[in-house]
């Protein structure tokens, strides 16, 4: 409804945004090693929910259909670098023995396991 009524674009343009998501989503997958490197994991996290909420917040201030894709991808990309360092620290954190057992009760933040 969004994409159609706000944005004025036909049904299959939600397509779009689902691309530009997925785009953003291998951006984050292909900074996080080197972000996580320069600036830290603690630090790392910090911008992955900062990039994460202003792709959020961008939806809702800009209703401009050429921006709005920019913004999923955003959004995508912090989501995606949060994952990576999260997944990483755990990793190292864990002891070797409770790896699996960690994992499996990582809940994570976007509904998944």
């Amino acid at each position: 409804m969004y994409v159609e009524r706000r944005l004025g674009l036909p049904a299959h343009g939600y397509r779009l945004l689902l691309v530009a998501a997925a785009v953003g989503s291998l951006a984050g997958a292909r900074v996080a090693p080197w972000t996580a490197a320069r600036l830290g994991t603690g630090r790392s996290l910090v911008v992955s929910v900062a990039v994460s909420a202003l792709g959020c917040l961008a939806v809702a201030a800009v209703a401009r259909w050429p921006l709005v894709p920019l913004m999923p991808a955003v959004d995508s990309a912090g989501a995606v670098l949060w994952n990576v360092c999260t997944v990483s620290l755990r990793q190292r954190l864990a002891p070797s023995g409770m790896l699996g057992r960690i994992t499996g009760g990582h809940a994570s933040p976007r509904g998944g396991l």
